[in-house]
């Protein structure tokens, strides 16, 4: 899939978003996962109340790879272009596994990586928490209509001096999704409050799942490291139909932002969901092919309806509650 990269690097302080104060570290926890993963439920729920628990702190990116995300007949494929790569820097041992902030601690390696087990989240996400980082971010998304893309919007600014980085630092924008039912093992046992109605036994509610990179596999390289500066760049991505058959739902989707030393050591995080402005709207529809089909507002059909979102059947719009 290609996606279109925009647009615009410069330095400007009129109505600035970004906080210019020193703040800590958020955490960026990516989860390494498949659907036949049996202990990997757990590492989402662990993930999950981790998250709850510092809401504006801990963001989450569940990356299915490796043998236990391929899939057998007539299972969903939710595997991307990216996982594979980043999962072949973290010495990952074991599944479930993840990485917090990319950041190597050596006595929570899981196989002399950046790697960990599940275990070993919450306390390494304390320590990145206590930590100062050098650079803030602020991010939004909306969605337009006319043109079916997200556009996102981010700011960085550096309280910190980076006069003589050791290597490079990379602007990262993922998509992530939320609400995509598919099978899952071990759920019933570790997870069982993600279990669906749905064709799979069991059928799980899967949450967070990476879905694409705009900035690409390492992100877009930053030049602009002075301190005192808030420093605006914008991308647009265009929303497919699908991803390896796999619907995309434009309100289950969220953008999550983070800077990186290299293509390790994530100085900090944000996540903001995609907002729907002046520049949504359905347009009147003037036939169905079928009246007892669900579409969603750009005509195409879907299966299974999700709250607060917008469908048309019968030609009428409707909302599920």
């Amino acid at each position: 899939m290609k996606n279109l990269i925009l647009l615009l690097l410069l330095p400007f302080s009129i109505l600035a978003q970004v906080n210019t104060s020193p703040q800590n570290k958020k955490v960026l926890l990516e989860e390494f996962t498949g659907i036949h993963c049996g202990y990997c439920p757990d590492g989402h729920l662990l993930a999950q109340n981790l998250h709850d628990a510092y809401p504006d702190d801990v963001f989450l990116i569940n990356i299915h790879t490796g043998g236990y995300a391929s899939p057998g007949q007539g299972e969903p494929d939710f595997r991307t272009n990216w996982g594979s790569g980043i999962v072949s820097q973290t010495d990952i041992a074991g599944y479930p596994a993840g990485t917090i902030n990319r950041y190597f601690y050596q006595f929570m390696t899981q196989g002399g990586g950046t790697a960990m087990s599940r275990g070993d989240w919450q306390d390494a996400a304390t320590d990145q928490m206590s930590m100062l980082s050098p650079v803030n971010i602020w991010a939004q998304a909306n969605y337009n209509s006319l043109t079916n893309e997200i556009d996102i919007d981010v700011e960085y600014y550096y309280t910190a001096a980076q006069a003589f980085p050791l290597y490079e630092n990379y602007l990262n924008v993922a998509i992530v999704q939320n609400d995509i039912p598919g099978p899952q093992s071990g759920a019933n046992q570790f997870n069982p409050d993600q279990i669906i109605p749905g064709p799979w036994s069991p059928t799980y509610n899967h949450q967070h799942m990476l879905r694409d990179l705009v900035t690409g596999q390492w992100g877009e390289p930053i030049q602009a490291l002075d301190t005192g500066i808030v420093n605006n760049i914008s991308f647009s991505w265009q929303v497919p139909a699908d991803i390896n058959d796999i619907f995309v739902d434009v309100y289950a989707l969220d953008v999550v932002v983070f800077m990186t030393e290299s293509y390790q050591n994530v100085f900090t995080a944000t996540q903001v969901p995609v907002e729907f402005g002046s520049n949504t709207f359905v347009k009147e529809i003037t036939s169905v092919l079928d009246n007892n089909t669900t579409y969603d507002i750009f005509g195409r059909e879907v299966e299974r309806v999700n709250k607060n979102t917008i469908y048309i059947k019968n030609n009428k719009k409707f909302i599920k509650f």
